[in-house]
Protein backbone atom coordinates (compact mmCIF):
# COMPACT_ATOMS: atom_id res chain seq x y z
CA UNK A 1 0.00 0.00 0.00
CA UNK A 2 2.80 2.44 0.96
CA UNK A 3 4.11 1.70 -2.65
CA UNK A 4 0.99 2.40 -4.49
CA UNK A 5 0.70 5.80 -2.67
CA UNK A 6 4.74 6.75 -3.66
CA UNK A 7 3.69 5.58 -7.27
CA UNK A 8 1.37 8.67 -7.41
CA UNK A 9 4.35 11.14 -6.83
CA UNK A 10 4.96 12.76 -9.92
CA UNK A 11 8.73 12.46 -10.92
CA UNK A 12 9.32 16.11 -11.35
CA UNK A 13 7.94 16.53 -8.19
CA UNK A 14 9.91 18.34 -4.84
CA UNK A 15 8.57 15.74 -2.96
CA UNK A 16 10.15 13.11 -5.70
CA UNK A 17 13.91 12.45 -4.18
CA UNK A 18 12.31 11.96 -0.54
CA UNK A 19 9.60 9.60 -1.93
CA UNK A 20 12.43 7.31 -4.48
CA UNK A 21 14.54 7.41 -0.55
CA UNK A 22 11.64 5.68 1.02
CA UNK A 23 10.86 3.27 -1.70
CA UNK A 24 14.17 2.08 -1.52
CA UNK A 25 14.05 1.58 2.09
CA UNK A 26 10.98 -0.29 2.07
CA UNK A 27 11.67 -2.52 -0.57
CA UNK A 28 15.38 -3.15 1.54
CA UNK A 29 13.09 -3.75 4.35
CA UNK A 30 10.90 -6.13 2.35
CA UNK A 31 13.62 -8.27 1.56
CA UNK A 32 12.97 -7.39 -2.36
CA UNK A 33 17.20 -5.91 -2.15
CA UNK A 34 17.79 -6.10 -6.02
CA UNK A 35 14.40 -4.10 -6.31
CA UNK A 36 15.99 -1.69 -4.27
CA UNK A 37 19.39 -1.77 -5.72
CA UNK A 38 17.57 -0.77 -9.41
CA UNK A 39 15.50 2.28 -7.64
CA UNK A 40 19.06 3.49 -6.21
CA UNK A 41 20.90 3.05 -9.45
CA UNK A 42 18.05 4.85 -11.04
CA UNK A 43 17.44 7.51 -8.71
CA UNK A 44 20.96 8.40 -8.96
CA UNK A 45 20.64 9.14 -12.93
CA UNK A 46 17.34 11.49 -11.95
CA UNK A 47 18.72 12.78 -9.15
CA UNK A 48 22.40 13.91 -9.99
CA UNK A 49 23.54 15.74 -7.35
CA UNK A 50 22.05 14.08 -4.30
CA UNK A 51 24.83 11.33 -2.75
CA UNK A 52 21.79 9.61 -0.56
CA UNK A 53 20.89 7.40 -3.43
CA UNK A 54 24.93 6.28 -3.68
CA UNK A 55 25.18 5.70 0.25
CA UNK A 56 21.78 3.58 -0.61
CA UNK A 57 23.74 1.29 -3.31
CA UNK A 58 26.70 1.19 -1.28
CA UNK A 59 24.74 -0.01 2.66
CA UNK A 60 22.69 -2.28 0.06
CA UNK A 61 25.72 -3.88 -1.62
CA UNK A 62 27.15 -4.45 1.76
CA UNK A 63 24.11 -5.99 3.33
CA UNK A 64 24.49 -8.22 0.36
CA UNK A 65 28.45 -8.92 1.54
CA UNK A 66 28.98 -7.63 -2.38
CA UNK A 67 32.29 -6.04 -0.44
CA UNK A 68 34.31 -5.43 -3.71
CA UNK A 69 31.37 -3.65 -5.29
CA UNK A 70 30.36 -2.01 -2.05
CA UNK A 71 34.10 -0.38 -1.91
CA UNK A 72 34.20 0.27 -5.76
CA UNK A 73 31.07 2.11 -5.43
CA UNK A 74 31.88 4.07 -2.43
CA UNK A 75 35.38 4.96 -3.26
CA UNK A 76 33.08 7.14 -7.12
CA UNK A 77 31.28 8.85 -4.53
CA UNK A 78 33.57 10.04 -1.67
CA UNK A 79 35.54 11.00 -5.28
CA UNK A 80 32.40 12.85 -6.68
CA UNK A 81 31.68 14.10 -3.52
CA UNK A 82 35.10 15.45 -1.50
CA UNK A 83 33.86 17.51 1.46
CA UNK A 84 31.16 14.79 1.71
CA UNK A 85 31.86 13.48 5.89
CA UNK A 86 29.05 10.88 5.67
CA UNK A 87 30.16 9.08 2.36
CA UNK A 88 33.79 9.51 3.50
CA UNK A 89 33.15 8.00 7.12
CA UNK A 90 31.14 5.45 4.89
CA UNK A 91 34.26 4.49 2.97
CA UNK A 92 36.05 4.09 5.85
CA UNK A 93 33.57 2.37 7.62
CA UNK A 94 34.24 -0.38 4.64
CA UNK A 95 37.83 -0.39 4.84
CA UNK A 96 38.11 -0.89 8.07
CA UNK A 97 35.16 -4.05 8.23
CA UNK A 98 37.30 -5.15 4.69
CA UNK A 99 40.40 -5.84 6.61
CA UNK A 100 42.25 -2.41 5.27
CA UNK A 101 42.92 -0.86 8.41
CA UNK A 102 45.57 1.17 7.21
CA UNK A 103 43.70 2.45 4.70
CA UNK A 104 40.74 3.11 6.86
CA UNK A 105 42.61 5.02 9.27
CA UNK A 106 43.91 7.28 6.26
CA UNK A 107 40.52 8.25 5.46
CA UNK A 108 39.24 8.81 9.03
CA UNK A 109 42.36 11.44 9.37
CA UNK A 110 41.25 12.60 5.90
CA UNK A 111 37.89 13.51 7.71
CA UNK A 112 39.32 15.43 10.54
CA UNK A 113 40.99 17.84 8.33
CA UNK A 114 38.09 18.95 6.45
CA UNK A 115 35.41 18.41 9.48
CA UNK A 116 37.42 18.37 12.66
CA UNK A 117 34.01 18.14 15.27
CA UNK A 118 33.03 15.00 13.21
CA UNK A 119 32.96 12.96 16.39
CA UNK A 120 32.90 9.74 14.92
CA UNK A 121 35.74 10.26 13.40
CA UNK A 122 37.65 11.26 16.21
CA UNK A 123 36.36 8.09 17.83
CA UNK A 124 37.48 6.20 15.22
CA UNK A 125 41.00 7.84 14.65
CA UNK A 126 41.40 7.79 18.98
CA UNK A 127 40.39 4.53 19.19
CA UNK A 128 42.55 2.74 16.85
CA UNK A 129 45.64 5.17 18.20
CA UNK A 130 44.63 3.00 21.04
CA UNK A 131 44.53 -0.46 20.35
CA UNK A 132 47.83 0.12 18.29
CA UNK A 133 49.10 1.86 21.82
CA UNK A 134 51.09 4.95 20.57
CA UNK A 135 50.03 8.78 20.43
CA UNK A 136 48.05 7.88 23.34
CA UNK A 137 47.97 11.62 24.53
CA UNK A 138 46.71 12.34 21.42
CA UNK A 139 44.11 9.61 21.61
CA UNK A 140 43.01 10.79 24.36
CA UNK A 141 42.40 14.33 23.31
CA UNK A 142 40.46 13.57 19.85
CA UNK A 143 38.37 11.06 22.10
CA UNK A 144 37.74 13.78 24.96
CA UNK A 145 36.12 16.15 22.33
CA UNK A 146 34.84 13.05 20.63
CA UNK A 147 32.42 12.30 24.03
CA UNK A 148 32.45 16.12 24.65
CA UNK A 149 30.63 16.94 21.12
CA UNK A 150 28.37 13.84 21.21
CA UNK A 151 28.26 12.89 25.11
CA UNK A 152 26.77 9.67 26.60
CA UNK A 153 27.42 7.42 23.87
CA UNK A 154 28.65 3.89 24.59
CA UNK A 155 31.02 3.00 22.47
CA UNK A 156 32.56 6.75 22.94
CA UNK A 157 32.93 6.33 26.76
CA UNK A 158 34.43 2.80 25.91
CA UNK A 159 37.11 4.09 23.73
CA UNK A 160 38.07 6.82 26.33
CA UNK A 161 37.92 3.84 28.87
CA UNK A 162 40.54 1.64 27.04
CA UNK A 163 42.82 4.74 26.02
CA UNK A 164 42.79 5.50 30.07
CA UNK A 165 43.28 2.14 30.92
CA UNK A 166 46.45 1.78 27.56
CA UNK A 167 47.85 5.13 29.59
CA UNK A 168 48.15 3.11 32.87
CA UNK A 169 45.19 5.46 34.74
CA UNK A 170 43.36 2.61 35.72
CA UNK A 171 40.73 4.20 37.88
CA UNK A 172 39.73 6.76 35.39
CA UNK A 173 39.72 3.46 32.93
CA UNK A 174 37.20 1.53 35.44
CA UNK A 175 34.65 4.77 36.19
CA UNK A 176 34.11 5.35 32.60
CA UNK A 177 33.72 1.43 31.05
CA UNK A 178 31.29 1.18 34.60
CA UNK A 179 29.40 4.39 32.86
CA UNK A 180 29.99 2.44 29.24
CA UNK A 181 27.89 -0.62 30.00
CA UNK A 182 24.80 1.32 31.79
CA UNK A 183 24.39 3.81 28.61
CA UNK A 184 22.59 1.18 26.07
CA UNK A 185 20.60 -1.30 27.02
CA UNK A 186 22.43 -4.01 24.49
CA UNK A 187 25.67 -3.72 25.17
CA UNK A 188 28.49 -4.75 22.61
CA UNK A 189 30.54 -7.80 23.29
CA UNK A 190 34.22 -5.86 22.92
CA UNK A 191 32.96 -3.20 25.50
CA UNK A 192 32.30 -5.91 28.03
CA UNK A 193 35.96 -7.62 27.03
CA UNK A 194 36.69 -4.29 27.89
CA UNK A 195 35.59 -3.91 31.40
CA UNK A 196 36.87 -7.60 32.08
CA UNK A 197 40.23 -6.50 31.22
CA UNK A 198 39.99 -3.12 33.13
CA UNK A 199 38.28 -5.00 36.12
CA UNK A 200 40.94 -7.61 35.97
CA UNK A 201 43.65 -4.93 36.13
CA UNK A 202 42.61 -3.56 39.07
CA UNK A 203 41.97 -6.80 41.16
CA UNK A 204 38.05 -6.84 41.02
CA UNK A 205 37.78 -10.67 40.25
CA UNK A 206 34.06 -10.60 40.85
CA UNK A 207 33.16 -7.90 38.22
CA UNK A 208 36.02 -9.09 35.96
CA UNK A 209 34.18 -12.66 35.72
CA UNK A 210 30.48 -11.27 35.43
CA UNK A 211 31.87 -8.98 32.66
CA UNK A 212 33.73 -11.48 30.73
CA UNK A 213 30.72 -13.61 31.15
CA UNK A 214 28.42 -11.37 29.42
CA UNK A 215 30.81 -10.91 26.64
CA UNK A 216 30.74 -14.55 26.08
CA UNK A 217 26.69 -14.93 25.98
CA UNK A 218 26.78 -12.38 22.81
CA UNK A 219 29.31 -15.34 21.08
CA UNK A 220 32.00 -13.23 19.96
CA UNK A 221 34.49 -14.67 17.36
CA UNK A 222 37.20 -14.29 19.77
CA UNK A 223 35.39 -16.74 22.33
CA UNK A 224 37.75 -18.99 23.66
CA UNK A 225 40.63 -16.20 24.02
CA UNK A 226 38.13 -14.89 26.72
CA UNK A 227 37.28 -18.26 28.18
CA UNK A 228 41.21 -18.59 28.77
CA UNK A 229 41.25 -15.03 30.75
CA UNK A 230 38.14 -16.28 32.17
CA UNK A 231 39.44 -19.57 33.94
CA UNK A 232 42.79 -17.89 35.01
CA UNK A 233 40.61 -15.18 37.19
Amino acid sequence: MALSWLDKIPPQSKAAPRGALLRIQLLGEAGKEQEALAVARQSQKQFENLPQFWELEVRLLARQQQMPQALEIARKAAKKWPDNAEMAFLLGSLLDESGDKKEAFKVMEHILTLHPENYQALNYVGYTLAEENRDLEKALGLLTKADELSPNQSYIVDSLAWVFYKLGRNEEALKHIRRAVKLDEHVDASIWEHYGDIATKMGHKDEARTAYQKALDLKPANAEALRQRLSQL
